[in-house]
């Protein structure tokens, strides 16, 4: 209970003391915003495009790994299984040849689109939930509806091959499915029975194991005809995210150490200033009996409040301004990441000051007129 009293009471003086001394308060509060929001402008603006470009590029499927294989390739449903044993890959499926389908509607009039059927643990990574009591249910891409002809996603099929199919919903498919559309896909569990398959895909967790698991996944196919096979990866855009990361990563990071390092400087020696013409506050107090650890605790959360204060005045100011011109906006954590950081770089720098007030002679400090 006394130590949450004696925490209240420094933090009741260490305000007083704050708004006592407003020139030297200001003068703190503006260089933690000024270094707030020069970071936020520098480093936070080049972080956010940073996200922003890599969120492009991997959208257009750097972590994917495509298969095709000829019949003679001899691949079945069963290397599905195999690659649920690899750590670095995040899904996997697999597709049979295309049977051509048309819309019931039309007939013979009608234009012929490619059913493939999808094999996979889990469709839904090509937004496939699969709750519809249809039998056959399939899903068509935009293309593939507007080539059947269907204004909604709802109707019966017929493939050359006799099958009926119903048409149920609507995917956009991956660019990875770009030279299948239009696409109509025919979801199903993996089969007890290895089926053969014309290609499959896989996706790694991350984009920097795309050369690697490519060169694993060669191994794993058990094609009696290795040459049948055709991998291709996206291995020159993984590697492009890779230096675009490193590239945009390490920009403007001298300048934040330099912006770091000088306002340190400027709050050290604000406080030094603070502590020489508050000397005799600090004598008369020594001499009452505070303890050298209560005037460092009091200069140091002085300190902390007006670095806290300018720290939010600054991100948030910064914030203001990059969503005005239309910049990208930096995400929370690194926000949070750059006012804590100021706020302890202050608080910092306030330490030595604050070491040099508690070392006041009393005695001499109340004899100096």
């Amino acid at each position: 209970m006394n130590v949450l009293r004696r925490v209240r009471v420094l933090l009741r003086e260490a305000l007083q003391s704050a708004v006592s001394q407003p020139v030297v308060s200001l003068a703190a509060i503006v260089m933690i915003a000024g270094m707030c929001s020069t970071v936020m402008l520098t480093n936070g603006r080049t972080n956010a495009a940073q996200q922003d470009v890599l969120s492009t590029i991997d959208q257009v499927g750097t972590r994917s790994i495509v298969a095709e294989m000829k019949d003679e390739a001899g691949v079945d449903t069963s290397v599905l299984t195999r690659l649920e044993q690899l750590d670095a890959v995040a899904w996997s499926g697999a597709f049979s040849s295309a049977v051509d389908s048309r819309n019931q509607g039309l007939g013979e009039a009608g234009t012929n689109v490619a059913v493939r059927t999808l094999w996979a643990a889990d469709p839904g990574e090509l937004d496939i939930h699969d709750t519809s009591p249809v039998d056959n249910a399939v899903w068509a891409t935009p293309k593939a509806q507007a080539s059947l002809g269907l204004q909604t996603a709802s109707g019966g099929l017929l493939a050359k091959d006799g099958s009926e199919y119903s048409v149920v919903g609507t995917i956009v498919p991956p660019a990875y499915l770009d030279s299948y559309e239009p696409l109509l896909l025919y979801p199903q569990a993996v089969p007890g029975t290895p089926q053969k398959i014309a290609s499959f895909v896989v996706i790694a967790k991350q984009a920097d194991q795309v050369a690697a698991l490519a060169t694993t996944i060669t191994s794993l196919l058990g094609a009696v005809d290795p040459s049948k096979v055709n991998v291709t990866t996206s291995a020159q855009l993984a590697e492009l995210r890779g230096l675009v990361e490193g590239q945009l990563g390490g920009f403007n990071t001298s300048l934040v150490l330099l912006v770091f390092a000088l306002t340190a400087v400027l709050v050290a020696v604000i406080l030094y200033a603070l502590v020489i013409m508050r000397r005799k506050d600090f004598g008369r107090r020594r001499a009452l009996g505070a303890t050298r650890g209560t005037i460092i605790a009091l200069l140091l959360i002085q300190t902390g409040i007006t670095a806290i204060i300018g720290a939010v005045l600054g991100c948030a100011g910064a914030l203001v301004y990059l969503a005005i011109t239309g910049d990208p906006l930096p995400g929370p954590t690194f926000v949070l990441a750059t006012g804590i950081l100021a706020v302890l770089i202050a608080t910092v720098a306030a330490l030595v000051p604050a070491i040099a007030a508690s070392r006041r002679d009393p005695i001499h400090e109340l004899r100096v007129p």
